[in-house]
């Protein structure tokens, strides 16, 4: 499952403390991989968009990981 990168407004919903381990590990993962100053702006997207593929099911690291690069690597290209 590929989580797109809308990202809907977070709603009453919860999450187990291994979801949350998953998700700051895949967070501070994809911070890693930039190698330049991070806006709080994007800190913050990043981690909706990760908090959102957890409410939608995903629980692959390998893929949760695979998309939060993703976009960072669309983010900060260098070209841009």
């Amino acid at each position: 499952m590929t989580c797109h990168f809308y990202v809907a407004p977070l709603t009453a919903r919860s999450l187990d403390p291994d979801d949350l381990r998953l998700a700051s590990d895949v967070y501070e993962t994809a911070l890693a991989a930039i190698d330049r100053p991070i806006p709080e702006a994007f800190r913050a997207f990043l981690a909706r968009l990760i908090l959102e593929c957890l409410f939608h099911g995903e629980r692959d690291a390998d893929r949760l990981h695979a998309d939060a690069l993703k976009y960072v690597r669309l983010a900060f290209r260098k070209d841009a």
